[in-house]
This record gives C-alpha cells, structure tokens and sequence, in this order.
C-alpha cells in the first residue's frame, strides 16, 4: 500500500508540474492572454488530463476504466488540481452571476440542495427550493437562499407541500418534484367539491351516477421534443371538504389496491397530503404520466397515495 501511495504522489508530482505549462488553455494556439480563475491563479483551473479523475479515496483512469491507487484520506494530501475532478460546473451558472458555479447548494448543502434542471416554482415561475429541518419540518426558500414572498404560493402550494412532507412516502415525492427535470407548480382550487366521469371524461359541480369525487389532478405540458416541460397539480380542497362533512356516525371509505381506507376518519391535512403524494406522483414519474403514453398510469400514484394513509395510521385501525 505505501508503495502504490508513494507511486501515486511521485505522479502527482509529475502532472503538477506538467499542468503548470497547460494552465492556459489558449497557450496551444499561440495567444498571450491571462486567464481569469477563481484563486487568481493560484490553482490551476483548466485541466487537460481529464482521464485521471478520483472518486473518494480511489484514483482511476476513466477512459481505460483502470485503477490506478487507493488512497488513505487520513494520510495522503494530494493536490486537489491532480486527485479530483469536477464532473460539470453548475449548467445555469449564467442565471446566478453571484453565485461561484463551482459550488453545491449555495454552498450549504446542509440545508440547500441544487436540482439538476427543473424545479418547484411559485405562481410568477420562480424556483423554490424545498429542505426539510428538524423533525422532517419542510423549509422553503427561492434558490438565492431568500424567503419565498410570492402569495400565492403560500397560500396553495406551501400547505399541500407541508401536508405531504408529514411522511416518508411523501417526502420522498417531494424530492422528486425538486430534482424534477421540468417545473412543478401546484394549485388549489376552492371553488367547491368537484366529480369527473371516467368513462364519458366530464366533470361535475354536484354528485351523479358514474361521478367519483376529484381530489386531485395533475396537467402536463411537452416541449417540442415530447419531453415534459411543465406539470401543474392542482388539488379541489372543496372536495376534501366534503369527505370531511361526512356525519361522525358514518364512515366515507375508498378502496385502494387491495385495502379499505376510511378516508373521513383522517384529518383533512392528511387527506391532502395524501393527494398531494398521488399527483406528485405523476408530476415526476414518466411512466405514470399518461400524456407520455403511460400504459398503467395509475399503479405508483395509488401504491403511494396508499403508503401515505398507511404511514399516516400507524396503528392501523384507518387503513384495513
């Protein structure tokens, strides 16, 4: 082991000094120009040895997919120019001009994380990042690190969000929406209860035969390529508001996959959260989005919406 380490740092050696001369890039071309970096210099910044990258405590030799050495963190203090890589810097870079692209999650990823493309946004399409704190509490800030002001976000989309995030399932959706490749808005409509007809695709302001309730909806936008641009859930809380009209000596039940789930018997949060994991649901996942050709769109959103009231009755008297 010691002599693969001293192996490994006579290289490093080697390459730093082979790595002065490629500082600049435009060297090869024949242009004096100086580089602007991010330590004026002091490190190398511009790295043509793009083949030795290393992962944690091992350096490899990605083209020929070789190990080269392992290394002993504790021991070993290679130059960060030889022994590490940045994949890619930050690809919106140019939307955060005071932010450095070379950092993760504002440079606290203890409480920020960087979605990689699409977002939560608010109703005027500004990204908001959702954390969790302590005891799971959900945290909501735009990317900058500011706090989200936008109204009507507050009043719609924070609620549905908080609802989800009282469970593991709906936390884990909740990440999804975050890490999202397109933008996720959500809305709530409180104009009523509301009903829809499967079969006949109509909705409904009152209650007929072949009308269920409507909880939730999720509506997708594709881009010219047939990917998904944007998704919009909204979630017809005057719906959720009738269950809970549902007379104390009766019980309003919803039969999902397998089980019976005494759905009035829940708080009205619960409801939805739970909602809120199923839409979220088929906001992120392609394979439960029917404008994408899902042939079984329903299957995930309902095994989480049922994870959900599972998780939420853990002694399992509401969920049979």
């Amino acid at each position: 082991m010691k002599q693969l380490n001293y192996f490994v740092a006579i290289t490093a050696i080697s390459l730093c000094s082979i790595q002065t001369k490629g500082q600049n890039p435009y060297d090869a071309i024949g242009k004096k120009t100086t580089m602007l970096t991010l330590t004026n210099g002091k490190y190398p910044e511009y790295v043509p040895y793009d083949s030795i990258q290393r992962i944690g405590s091992i350096v490899l030799n990605v083209k020929r997919m070789t190990i080269l050495a392992f290394l002993d963190r504790d021991s070993i203090n290679m130059a960060p120019e030889v022994s590490s890589r940045w994949w890619s810097i930050d690809p919106h870079s140019n939307k955060y001009p005071n932010i450095s692209p070379y950092v993760f999650g504002l440079n606290n990823p203890i409480f920020f994380i960087d979605p990689d493309g699409g977002v939560i946004v608010d109703s005027q399409g500004k990204e908001v990042v959702v954390t969790f704190g302590k005891a799971n509490a959900p945290i909501f800030k735009y990317k900058d690190g500011s706090e989200v002001t936008d109204k009507k976000f507050i009043a719609d989309a924070k609620p549905v969000l908080a609802s989800m995030s009282k469970t593991e399932v709906g936390r884990t959706v909740v990440k999804a929406m975050n890490d999202a490749q397109h933008n996720v808005s959500i809305e709530v409509d409180k104009s009523g209860a509301k009903y829809y007809n499967e079969k006949t695709q109509e909705y409904s302001s009152t209650e007929q035969p072949g009308f269920t309730p409507l909880y939730g909806q999720t509506e997708s936008t594709l881009n010219e390529k047939g990917e998904l641009a944007s998704t919009k859930i909204t979630i017809f809380e005057g719906t959720i508001d009738k269950i809970k009209e549902t007379p104390k000596d009766q019980i309003y039940v919803i039969n999902i996959e397998d089980k019976v789930v005494a759905q009035s018997d829940f708080t009205k949060e619960q409801i939805i959260g739970a909602t809120g994991t199923h839409e979220g649901t088929h906001a992120t996942d392609k394979a439960s989005n029917s404008k994408l050709g899902a042939t079984k769109p329903e299957d995930k959103p309902n095994s989480n919406e049922l994870k959900f009231y599972q998780q939420s009755d853990p002694e399992g008297t509401k969920v049979k």
